[in-house]
């Protein structure tokens, strides 16, 4: 089995001197371009939790809602009303 780094060293080893820089720019092209897809890939999932944050908190505020329309349940100021703290 060859090793890929190898191979491609050997590669630049019989490449023309006139095509050197051309090859570096394409390299480090593809090099940001890979950095730039994994950037992507952070920024879509840092998205989607964010979403997923909001869609927890908008799940519980409806659920509290249906829990203060519920029979026998006591607010907060009725509490506070009940201990003299108001």
């Amino acid at each position: 089995m060859t090793n890929p780094r190898f191979e491609l060293l050997s590669e630049l080893e019989h490449t023309p001197e006139e095509y050197i820089p051309e090859l570096l720019r394409l390299v480090r092209l593809f090099r940001q371009s890979q950095m730039d897809i994994a950037v992507g890939s952070i920024s879509s999932r840092m998205i989607l939790n964010l979403v997923l944050e909001e869609m927890e908190d908008a799940e519980d505020i409806a659920d509290a809602k249906i829990t203060l329309q519920e029979d026998g349940f006591i607010s907060l100021v009725d509490v506070k009303k009940e201990l003299g703290i108001v």
